[in-house]
């Protein structure tokens, strides 16, 4: 897992990982099958007791993205989070700044898998 830097993807897509397409309610030949990308970000920093959670949850869902946020016993952010690919970028873009008083030294991002309903903020870890 590496910090982003600038703009980058943030998320292999969906088509291009092997075995991350499963077969499910909607089957695996869909277009939302294939065009969905799910990723894991760590959040690093001045990011607890600023509402970073309370926001990234408005951020996601205004961007139709889902997926939960919780705080982690280290003081980190932790998100999963699903979406189209452009969302997904820009939900990255978005944690890298946080909200006003976040102070973001690092969003580390990774590929991952889950399927969500909706965008929560669940309870510490």
């Amino acid at each position: 897992m590496l910090p982003m830097a600038g703009r980058a993807q943030a998320c292999a897509p969906v088509e291009q990982r092997a075995s991350a397409c499963f077969p499910g309610p909607r089957g695996c030949g869909t277009l939302a099958c294939m065009t969905t990308a799910t990723c894991h970000l760590q959040i690093r920093g001045l990011v607890q007791g600023v509402g970073y959670r309370w926001s990234l949850v408005q951020a996601a869902r205004r961007l139709g993205v889902q997926g939960w946020v919780r705080n982690r016993h280290d003081g980190s952010v932790e998100a999963m989070a699903s979406g189209p690919q452009a969302a997904l970028d820009d939900l990255v873009e978005w944690a890298r700044h946080g909200p006003a008083g976040a102070r973001v030294e690092a969003v580390y991002v990774s590929p991952a898998e889950g399927v969500f309903d909706g965008f929560e903020q669940r309870p510490t870890a």
